[in-house]
């Protein structure tokens, strides 16, 4: 008897000591920060490096990257201090129909930082094409010209919220939602932009939209301009 009990002793301590959960099943390993450039010195090698949940975080300063940067895991990427501190900015040199972030991991979060371009072959600034992911805090511009400020596509559940969103061209929308599911798009700002269209919703269910301020030439709104196909 003496020996079972010492036996489930050392059980019990192992498991505390490796921090597993045996009644949740949540992973042993708690997420990290990596902090750019002090621990990686581009965003790209930080993704990489990245666990899940792990907090990739930008020191003040303008991220030039010279193709999309891609996001296929489910990581927060976020300014240390404010959007006004943070630039992730696309050089034109990558061409041809692309964004400056796309989005392919469900999970992902963008939050407080301003994503600009100044490439004349936008489709969009940011684009989700993953569930459960979140935009929000961000300021949203394309120097030249793009379809979209914000555009997801086939997402469930993902969040677009407090951005600000400048200047979208003039066959698409601030923010696009086409076949996307239980959404949320609220207390965004649009504006300066030359469509109609402040927010576009293409075949979707259950989308919450609410308390958008869209402002177009000599017009400004607080309830969304939407065009909605169905």
């Amino acid at each position: 008897m003496k020996h079972r009990i010492a036996f489930l002793t050392v059980l019990l301590f192992t498991l505390l000591v490796c921090n597993v959960s045996i009644c949740t099943g949540l992973p042993s390993e708690a997420p990290i920060t990596i902090r750019v450039p002090t621990d990686k010195n581009t965003i790209k090698k930080a993704i990489e490096a990245a666990g899940p949940s792990d907090v990739i975080g930008l020191a003040d300063g303008t991220y030039t990257i010279t193709e999309p940067l891609i996001v296929d895991k489910s990581v927060v990427i976020r300014s240390e201090h404010s959007a006004d501190d943070v630039t992730i900015f696309l050089n034109d040199a990558y061409g041809g129909d692309t964004e400056v972030i796309k989005i392919t991991a469900d999970f992902a979060v963008i939050d407080d930082i301003t994503v600009e371009g100044n490439s004349a072959n936008l489709n969009s600034v940011i684009d989700v094409e993953a569930d459960y992911c979140q935009v929000s805090y961000c300021v949203i511009q394309n120097s030249v010209w793009t379809r979209n400020g914000i555009l997801a596509l086939s997402s469930t559940g993902t969040d677009i919220s407090y951005n600000e969103i400048i200047e979208a061209g003039p066959t698409g929308a601030g923010i696009m939602l086409s076949s996307c599911i239980d959404c949320t798009v609220n207390d965004n700002y649009i504006h300066d932009i030359s469509d109609y269209d402040g927010i576009d919703l293409t075949f979707c269910e259950d989308v919450l939209i609410e308390s958008n301020i869209l402002q177009m030439q000599e017009m400004e709104c607080i309830s969304p301009i939407l065009m909605i196909i169905e």
